[in-house]
């Protein structure tokens, strides 16, 4: 059977004695790319951790995480400018509320250096604008532009698609419980 790219038993640390056991997976993997040109390389729903074991709870979220992240880098990538979702997440907190690098550090939580190179890549894309206050000309408040506005408005109006494809599948009940769950799991910290 002609392989191609990297070796599928290697790539999961599947040694040379589990070669033979794992071979009837080595052919599915062959079967799906060769055919259907399926990706195999990422975590399918069998391979994911138990979600009736509590003890996941974290891992689970962190794979929906991630893959949320995703989606949106995917949508923004089809937005000018292209920013990141992390971008994207402080220009909408702006847009919410003018504010300091500090208080968008806490709000963020990352680091004042990370939301300094933030800030000063939505500038250069004019979608914010910073100035110094009348107290204290040192300490800037970042404050969205008009171009910021209607770059959120485009955005928003995606994301909001986005978010009834990510819920299409799951229950009425279970849809309205689920954003005010995810905000009190996100205040636990």
């Amino acid at each position: 059977m002609p392989r191609k790219g990297k070796d599928w038993a290697r790539s999961r640390s599947i040694g040379p004695g589990e070669r033979e056991w794992n071979e009837p997976w080595e052919r599915l993997r062959h079967h799906l790319v060769e055919r259907h040109g399926e990706r195999v390389d990422i975590a399918r729903r069998l391979e994911r951790p138990d979600p009736e074991d509590l003890r996941n709870l974290a891992i689970l979220t962190r794979q929906a995480s991630a893959a949320m992240d995703a989606d949106v880098a995917r949508l923004l990538a089809t937005a000018t400018p292209q920013l990141t979702p992390m971008e994207l997440d402080t220009l909408r907190r702006i847009a919410d509320k003018p504010s300091y690098g500090v208080n968008l550090a806490e709000y963020l939580r990352i680091s004042t250096v990370r939301v300094c190179r933030i800030l000063n890549r939505l500038e250069e894309a004019g979608l914010t604008v910073r100035s110094g206050t009348y107290l204290d000309g040192r300490v800037r408040r970042a404050d969205i532009t008009e171009d910021g506005r209607d770059y959120l408005d485009t955005v928003n109006t995606m994301l909001q698609d986005l978010a009834h494809q990510w819920l299409d599948e799951v229950d009425d009940g279970a849809e309205r419980a689920l954003v005010p769950l995810v905000a009190t799991l996100a205040d636990l910290t």
